[in-house]
């Protein structure tokens, strides 16, 4: 609590200071998400590549100019005008991984917006299909019991395996 003795002009600038943490805290810093002149920008490959399934940036990053209201088709028309690329479909991604952004209130971080370009008729190939293409290259695998050629009996199970060794090593 400030003193009594405060002059005015510190006890207004307390007060602002106040006001201005105290919106920091509950999120309603409304001023930063709106009048955007302009978007920082990755262009990304339109394929996937390396363990990770991430898309590879392409050049350096961007500052398209963004003259209207901050909205996914908005900055998709801004993207493509600025990179010259009017006849390619644009996608909105969420980060070098995915997904795509459908809404402006699912952007959480402004600061770098990741795009990708691909040819109009061709949808970006979903990675959670590509996930599991490797499943149905190789044969299914063969129980060991089949593999040995153990016909009536079951494999022994970890329980028999240390029953045996408790045999073994008990003294008479």
């Amino acid at each position: 609590m400030p003193c009594a003795k405060m002059s005015k002009q510190k006890k207004q600038d307390w007060d602002a200071f106040r006001a201005k943490v105290g919106k920091k805290r509950t999120g309603n810093n409304k001023a930063e998400s709106t009048g955007l002149e302009f978007l920082t920008v990755q262009h990304l490959s339109s394929s996937v590549k390396g363990k990770c399934q991430k898309y590879l940036g392409i050049g350096p990053l961007t500052m398209v100019p963004l003259k209207c209201e901050a909205m996914p088709q908005n900055i998709k028309a801004a993207c493509k005008k600025h990179f010259q690329l009017t006849d390619m479909q644009c996608d909105l991604l969420a980060g070098e991984r995915g997904p795509s952004f459908t809404e402006t209130s699912q952007i959480k971080n402004w600061k770098v917006l990741h795009i990708i370009f691909s040819e109009p008729g061709i949808a970006r190939p979903d990675a959670s299909n590509q996930q599991h293409d490797w499943l149905h290259k190789y044969p299914q695998s063969v129980p060991a019991s089949k593999s040995v050629g153990i016909e009536g009996k079951n494999p022994p199970t970890i329980h028999d395996a240390c029953i045996n060794a408790i045999k073994c090593n008990v003294k008479a």
